[in-house]
């Protein structure tokens, strides 16, 4: 799994930066006329990019990181949705189609086992009173009672900067 992440991420990077530095290549290539405003394509480019860095950030672990890895197929199915939207009505050329095959088609399958691995794998670390029918109020109380104990021993290793920040200045 955190192979085909990095993968994805060093593929994205280097497209991202394709598309900043030569936003009119690809028109180019496919037959149709360059966009009027290069910015916006290479804005495309600087989204692509930014989703490399995020994989690459989920590469360490795809199942804790899985909200990013979630985004990429989100965005990969949308841009598949829109492309073949465009060449539908005549706007790109057909031939735009191949960079959704290398770009979005090829990580669908994936992405998608990565999100299967991280639904299974958080599903089963939840704790019995979590789950549906179990004893909601005392699982409830209990992570309240969790979080307000970290948040105060975190507030007391704040250390010398805040020397205020104790259990007791949190109240009224």
């Amino acid at each position: 799994m955190r192979a085909v992440i990095i993968a994805a991420g060093i593929c994205n990077l280097i497209w991202g930066g394709w598309l900043v530095l030569f936003p009119a290549a690809l028109f180019h290539w496919t037959g149709i006329a360059a966009a009027n405003y290069p910015e916006i394509w290479r804005c495309v480019g600087m989204i692509v990019g930014v989703y490399g860095i995020g994989y690459l950030i989920a590469a360490s672990d795809p199942i804790r990181h899985w909200p990013i890895v979630l985004v990429g197929p989100l965005g990969k199915l949308l841009g598949a949705v829109g492309l073949f939207w465009s060449v539908a009505q005549g706007s790109f050329a057909p031939g735009m189609a191949w960079t959704c095959l290398t770009n979005d088609l090829i990580w669908w399958a994936t992405f998608a086992y990565i999100l299967y691995r991280a639904f299974t794998h958080h599903r089963a670390s939840v704790p019995d009173n979590q789950q549906p029918g179990g004893d909601q109020e005392n699982g409830n109380q209990q992570d309240k009672s969790n979080v307000e104990q970290q948040i105060f021993s975190s507030a007391a290793r704040a250390g010398p900067c805040s020397p205020k920040t104790t259990p007791e200045s949190f109240g009224p």
